[in-house]
């Protein structure tokens, strides 16, 4: 009775046999006991030379041998969060456990040290800086595009970013084109359509200066922001005025309640408020539209009775 095709013996043994355009009855370059799959000849007790680990050099470096790469990816207020202050008891006590990652560059310090510019560890760098103990970092050779692929994975992997920030990080890779948005979307494990949505109020946040205003990353929701600037694609100028009204009205107010803020105002210039004034001789219409106000005449008004519409314009918050 023939065996089981399930056995382990067969099982390797299909795991290990050549790609069928390879199957010529000719002797494979790898030989016949050295199959593809190198977990296959591990599990049949086989041989085989390993290939050698990369080494790569971990260096330590001072503050001044430390700039930044321009797509780095950390806000003013991350650096300024607790997290650094986090990062610097932990490598006081049990020294830096993750190195950054530095690429070389050909530039030097006044005193002839090498500079490097970091691709990512940026918290990690502030932390070793503020305690003043050498920064650790890997060195690896990168072009951008390999670097800003390090630095969005890396990140993710560490303190994770929050989203306003991340959006924020990812506004100079579009706008230079050095990768493509769904391969964006990947690495930082974004929806692509959420991505692509977002990205479009990136002309909005650009016009309108609201760096000037959201200014902590931790409380600005994505969301918000987009509602912004949906308002911002209807009526323009409507939503600039928002924000300068808000930006001079409340000058304290900043983040999300800023971006709730300047909706409220819209929401309240969008607001209509409409009435009609009997008169003996004619018939007053009244429509008030944000700041925009119509008034329509059916009959002509005697003057001693325009008083009544006076009252209504007050009653409709309509006269300054």
């Amino acid at each position: 009775m023939a065996k089981s095709p399930n056995n382990i013996d067969s099982l390797l043994g299909s795991l290990s046999d050549e790609p069928a355009d390879n199957k010529s009855g000719q002797d494979s370059s790898r030989g016949a006991k050295n199959p593809a799959n190198p977990a296959i000849a591990l599990a049949r007790s086989e041989r085989e030379i390993r290939a050698t680990t990369e080494r790569v050099p971990v260096l330590k470096l001072d503050a001044d041998q430390v700039r930044f790469f321009k797509y780095h990816d950390r806000h003013i207020s991350s650096i300024e969060s607790p997290k650094v202050k986090q990062l610097e008891a932990s490598i006081k006590e049990e020294g830096q456990i993750f190195p950054g990652i530095v690429r070389k560059t050909s530039d030097k310090t006044s005193d002839n040290k090498v500079i490097y510019e970091l691709i990512s560890g940026r918290l990690r760098y502030e932390a070793a800086k503020n305690i003043e103990v050498p920064f650790e970092a890997f060195l690896k050779e990168l072009d951008d595009e390999q670097a800003i692929r390090v630095m969005l994975i890396e990140n993710e992997d560490r303190f994770s970013l929050a989203p306003f920030e991340r959006w924020l990080s990812v506004i100079p890779i579009l706008d230079d084109d050095v990768l493509p948005l769904a391969e964006i979307a990947q690495l930082i494990k974004w929806d692509k359509a959420n991505l692509s949505r977002y990205s479009k109020a990136i002309p909005f946040y650009k016009s309108c200066n609201l760096s000037r205003f959201l200014l902590d990353v931790e409380k600005v929701k994505m969301n918000t922001l987009y509602s912004c600037f949906q308002e911002y694609e209807k009526d323009p100028k409507q939503v600039e005025s928002a924000i300068t009204f808000v930006s001079e009205n409340y000058p304290s107010v900043k983040d999300n309640l800023f971006l709730k803020a300047v909706l409220k105002r819209v929401a309240e210039d969008q607001e209509v408020k409409s009435d009609t004034v009997f008169l003996s001789g004619s018939k007053v219409k009244i429509k008030r539209v944000g700041t925009k106000l119509n008034i329509s005449f059916e009959g002509i008004p005697k003057e001693s009775e325009l008083s009544a519409v006076i009252d209504k314009l007050r009653e409709l918050n309509s006269l300054q």
